[in-house]
């Protein structure tokens, strides 16, 4: 018997009533936590499927790899960007850091990652066949004695990543296509200095946790991503605010 409530029944006692309380005040805040959740939710259940697919024995290794980095650039291009949402919990602390969104409202966008996520993972444990559930699990670092080198390297392919997000309109019509593609080689020079690779998303990590019901290491996975996004955010603010003064005194 799964300990886990169904998110299914969370949602209906407690997010729904919450999410129409907060429509008749904020409407606008109260959309864009709905569309965070389920972009969110599209986003991790689409690459969590090219896992059980390759643990089913469709794809092979190197299949898999380029499934789960195509999945990663469409998902960037075609539901992040269109949508306007995070699908990140990283790049909401990198916006609150920057000054471009209020506590709180980075709190609810949290939570609607994390409650898409829930979602996602809900779903695809009932659909997926219980001999599957194995190959998806939480991110752990290779060993103890890589522990260090996960959480340094963590929080560094985040802080770009992030940078990435809030710099992104420097490519102008191209932006999403280009952030991707970045995106994307961040991801591969992880898994090319780490057996594991890296996060650069704690919802992700979150998603693969409770996926498996194993919370192991998450601390890590949470502290070190939200440690990057807060300094990816704080520098990107100071270079605005940098701008701004140049700006200023050569006018």
């Amino acid at each position: 018997m799964d300990p886990f409530p169904s998110f299914v029944a969370v949602a209906c006692c407690w997010l729904l009533p919450s999410l129409l309380w907060l429509y008749q005040l904020r409407p606008r805040l109260a959309r864009a936590l709905v569309v965070e959740c389920l972009a969110t939710a599209t986003f991790k259940f689409c690459a969590a499927c090219v896992t059980l697919l390759a643990a089913h024995g469709q794809l092979d290794s190197l299949r898999s790899t380029a499934a789960g980095l195509l999945t990663t650039w469409v998902g960037i291009v075609c539901l992040a960007f269109p949508s306007g949402g995070h699908l990140n919990s990283a790049v909401t602390a990198g916006f609150w850091a920057a000054g471009q969104l209020g506590a709180l409202d980075a709190l609810l966008y949290v939570g609607a990652q994390i409650a898409g996520c829930a979602l996602a993972m809900d779903v695809l444990r009932l659909a997926a066949p219980v001999h599957l559930h194995s190959a998806l699990g939480p991110m752990k670092p290779a060993s103890a004695e890589t522990l260090l080198m996960a959480f340094v390297l963590e929080v560094a392919a985040t802080a770009l990543n992030v940078f990435l997000a809030l710099s992104c309109g420097v490519f102008g019509t191209h932006k999403a296509m280009a952030t991707a593609t970045l995106v994307v080689l961040l991801v591969i020079s992880g898994k090319l200095v780490l057996p594991g690779g890296t996060s650069m998303d704690p919802s992700g990590a979150f998603a693969g946790a409770f996926f498996a019901r194993q919370f192991e290491y998450l601390e890590i996975y949470w502290a070190a991503t939200l440690l990057g996004a807060v300094l990816a955010g704080s520098f990107y603010s100071r270079l605005q605010r940098a701008s701004a003064s140049s700006s200023k005194k050569s006018a």
